[in-house]
């Protein structure tokens, strides 16, 4: 991703925090049926990957699970059958690659 720039990474990953933190004024909110949010979860888990030094250092295991429980949602809600199911393949992968929870059910069943 970005070489260096630790300041503006720190402040994405905090951001990041904050949204997937339920007891936060901050938090995204549950996901639904059909929601926008189910495609952006695909973006913020990769910036953790390509940034996962910092992602390491910055997230306990409290914010490890805040970001593994609110992904997890994508595999609880109903999605378009078009392009949005190939989503539900890269969130579980990427989880999977983080070292936190998945599903390999919804990576078989999408593809």
């Amino acid at each position: 991703m970005l070489p260096g720039h630790e300041d503006i990474k720190r402040v994405i990953f905090t951001m990041i925090k904050n949204g997937i933190n339920s007891k936060c004024n901050k938090y995204w909110g549950e996901i639904y049926d059909n929601d926008q949010k189910i495609v952006e979860i695909f973006p913020i888990l990769l910036y953790c990957i390509e940034n996962r030094n910092l992602f390491e250092s910055l997230f306990d295991e409290q914010s490890r699970n805040n970001l593994q429980e609110w992904c997890l949602q994508i595999n609880k809600v109903q999605v378009p059958i078009n392009n949005w199911q190939f989503f539900i393949v890269l969130v579980n992968t990427f989880l999977r690659i983080l070292g936190l929870k998945y599903s390999k059910k919804f990576n078989r069943a999408c593809l």
